[in-house]
């Protein structure tokens, strides 16, 4: 096997990887990492547990921290592979790594910045605490930054959307400082753009989707009256007709998690024929059920 291929990759060819990326040439340590992050993908746990029970993550850090500019891009996309698991995510987080992909994040640009990102959401979903210490750390400022700048690239955007939806959904105050700072109105500025315009990709618009999601997760009337103000509904049903399925069901939750926090909008989805629409949207196997409990909600608390 050749270091850096992509394809499948046996865990005892993982296992041999990873003694490369400790003993190998900075070379063969980007191409190590290469392999790593492409075995370690999807639904890969054995491959993933390889990794840990020989020493990567630490490792992995180590390149992060000392690395040239080559040797951070590849540890990143390793670390954002293998920190789906949660065992990887304790060990990542017992040696510091939270901190470390931070000062990466605010560093970093394009791919690297992304795969940053990407790494610290699997913290937040895999690690009690760590939304905390990322939000006391300023980690919030810089992701918000992130996905405000259009010239960021595309990719980088998207998975700070995601990273900040698994905060918002474990940190209320997160949630509530990115509303203070206007965070609800840009990212329905994010999704009624391409609603007119037709840019924009699905995974950037379902990761706003997931976003706006998450900011409804704990109740805060402010939001909710905002979102009625700024017909948040109406923004998200062009949406429906997608063929994406990712963005056609990240568009569902979000029109769930706003039905259900808001009589008025749930009264927006039906006026708007936002039922036509989904009814439609349930033949491809879209979760209409979940919407139509919402609008079963919302309707009871008339």
């Amino acid at each position: 096997m050749e270091y850096g291929t992509v394809g499948d990759v046996t865990v005892q060819e993982l296992e041999a990887t990873v003694a490369a990326l400790k003993q190998g040439s900075p070379r063969v340590r980007v191409l190590a990492c290469g392999v790593i992050a492409s075995a370690c993908r999807g639904r890969r746990a054995q491959h993933r547990d390889a990794v840990l029970r020989h020493g990567g993550p630490p490792f992995l850090l180590s390149m992060l921290e000392h690395g040239d500019a080559a040797q951070k891009h590849a540890a990143a996309a390793a670390l954002a592979a293998v920190c789906k698991s949660v065992d990887n995510s304790l060990c990542v987080h017992k040696h510091r790594g939270l901190l470390e992909l931070i000062r990466l994040l605010q560093i970093s640009e394009g791919e690297t910045r992304a795969s940053a990102a990407e790494a610290l959401a699997c913290l937040f979903r895999n690690v009690e605490g760590s939304c905390g210490e990322a939000y006391e750390g300023g980690c919030l400022g810089t992701l918000s930054s992130i996905v405000s700048f259009e010239s960021t690239t595309e990719v980088a955007r998207t998975q700070s959307l995601w990273a900040m939806s698994e905060m918002f959904a474990r940190l209320p105050a997160s949630r509530d400082d990115y509303f203070s700072r206007g965070g609800a109105d840009a990212l329905l500025n994010l999704l009624r753009e391409p609603s007119n315009s037709n840019t924009g990709s699905p995974p950037l618009l379902s990761s706003a989707s997931g976003c706006l999601s998450a900011m409804l997760t704990h109740d805060c009337p402010p939001l909710t009256h905002f979102l009625e103000i700024s017909n948040a509904v109406s923004v998200l049903i062009p949406f429906i007709p997608t063929k994406d399925p990712a963005l056609l069901s990240a568009v569902s939750r979000a029109l769930q998690s706003v039905c259900a926090s808001s009589v008025r909008c749930t009264r927006d989805l039906v006026n708007q024929n936002g039922v036509d629409a989904l009814v439609q949207a349930c033949r491809k196997c879209i979760p209409f059920a979940s919407v139509l409990t919402a609008l079963q909600e919302g309707w009871t608390r008339k």
